[in-house]
């Protein structure tokens, strides 16, 4: 799901990191397990360089939504 919203898709630009760190706090505990969403949170500056180092293919977006 986090790829999903972060990378850019035929049918939709990416999200920012901002705003899929604020949609998994939303949902934590209502759609997505809590204990996931706080470890996937803990190491989110991992998953930011992880997509930086994607080439340019599908970078993090900076911009809002």
């Amino acid at each position: 799901m986090t790829d999903a919203l972060l990378s850019r898709r035929p049918y939709k630009t990416p999200w920012s990191s901002s705003n899929v760190q604020e949609y998994l706090h939303e949902k934590r505990g209502r759609q997505f397990d809590p204990a996931m969403v706080n470890v996937l949170l803990e190491h989110w500056d991992d998953v930011e360089q992880l997509y930086s180092q994607n080439d340019g293919r599908d970078k993090i977006s900076s911009s809002p939504m």
